[in-house]
C-alpha cells in the first residue's frame, strides 16, 4: 500500500491460499508518538484505519500479576504503555491481515501490480544491472528491481539471500496461544471496560515453571487471546511439551476466573456453513 502511494509497481507474494490463511497471532497493535525521531503509524498508510479495520478492542488497561500458587501481585502498567502512544487495538490477524491486503491490492492494481497468493519462493539470484530474478514452485521466472522480505521473523527469504545468519535457541522464543469464546457482555463486566474498551494481562511468576518467559491475556470483541511464550533455549535446558505450559497458565486460580462461563460447542451445527464458521 505505501508503494502504491509513492507511485512504485509492487507485487506481494502469498504463500497461503489465501491472505490470513497462515496468520495464527493475536496480540495488540500499536501507534506510537515518540519524542525523538520519526515513526510512520499504520493509520497514516491507510487513512480509513480506525473506522473500517476489523479492530477488536482499544487496549485501556495494562496489568502485570505476579503469581505464587493461590497468591497474585498485581501492578498497573497502564500509564507506562500509554507514554508516547496514540492507541493499542488488540487484534486477530486472521481477521486483521485480509483487510490490509484488499486496501493495498485495490491501490496496487492502478500501477499494474497486486497480490498472487499460493506462490512459494525456492531462489532469488542476483543480476549485474541490479536486479534479481526471483523463481518459484508455482511461476515462471520473473525479474524485480527490489525486493522487501515481509515472511516474517524467521525470514527464509533473509537466510535466502545471505542478509542474516539462522537464528540460535538463544535467541529465539516461542508462543503457545489459545482463544476462548465469551460473550461480549461477560467481558465488558469481568474486565471493568465498555464494550469498545479491552484489558491486557501479563503473567510473571510460578506459571512458568521456571522457564524464562511469561504469559498474557489480551480481551478481543466476544473472545479472550491467551497465551504464553517461553525462551527457546530454556526450554531446551528444561525440557517441557507447550501444552504443559499453556495448561499451566490455564489452571492459575486468577486465570481461571478470567475464563470460566466459555460458551459451549452448540450440539446443532448448522453443517452448510464454511469450516471457519
Amino acid at each position: 500500500k505505501q508503494l502504491s502511494n509513492l507511485g512504485k509497481q509492487a507485487i506481494l507474494i502469498e504463500a497461503g491460499s489465501k491472505i490470513g490463511s497462515k496468520n495464527l497471532s493475536g496480540g495488540i497493535l500499536y501507534s506510537k508518538k515518540p519524542k525523538k525521531g520519526q515513526v510512520t503509524n499504520v493509520e497514516q498508510v491507510y487513512e480509513n484505519f480506525l473506522d473500517d479495520a476489523p479492530l477488536e478492542r482499544k487496549i485501556t488497561k495494562y496489568i502485570l500479576h505476579s503469581t505464587s500458587k493461590d497468591k497474585v501481585y498485581s501492578m498497573d502498567l497502564t500509564a507506562a504503555h500509554d507514554y508516547q502512544a496514540n492507541f493499542g487495538y488488540s487484534v486477530l490477524l486472521s481477521k486483521l491481515n485480509p483487510w490490509f491486503a484488499k486496501q493495498a491490492e485495490e491501490a496496487a492494481a492502478k500501477l499494474g501490480g497486486g497480490i498472487i497468493p499460493g506462490v512459494h519462493v525456492k531462489s532469488i539470484t542476483w543480476n549485474e544491472n541490479g536486479t534479481s530474478i526471483i523463481q518459484t514452485d508455482e511461476l515462471d521466472e520473473f525479474e524485480v528491481k527490489a525486493i522487501i522480505a515481509a515472511d516474517g521473523v524467521n525470514s527464509e527469504i533473509a537466510e535466502m539471500v545471505g542478509a542474516r545468519k539462522k537464528f540460535t535457541t538463544d535467541q529465539l522464543y516461542q508462543g503457545v496461544k489459545v482463544i476462548v469464546k465469551l460473550p461480549e457482555e461477560i467481558i465488558d463486566e469481568r474486565f471493568g471496560v465498555s464494550s469498545d474498551e479491552g484489558a491486557a494481562h501479563l503473567f510473571a511468576g510460578d506459571i512458568t515453571l521456571n522457564h524464562i518467559g511469561g504469559g498474557f491475556l489480551y480481551t478481543n470483541r466476544d473472545t479472550l487471546s491467551v497465551g504464553a511464550v517461553y525462551h527457546f533455549e530454556s526450554l531446551l535446558k528444561n525440557p517441557i511439551e507447550p501444552h504443559t505450559l499453556i495448561d499451566t497458565l490455564l489452571k492459575n486460580p486468577m486465570v481461571s476466573e478470567f475464563i470460566k462461563d466459555e460458551i459451549p460447542i452448540k450440539p446443532d451445527i448448522d453443517k452448510n456453513l464454511p469450516q471457519e464458521e
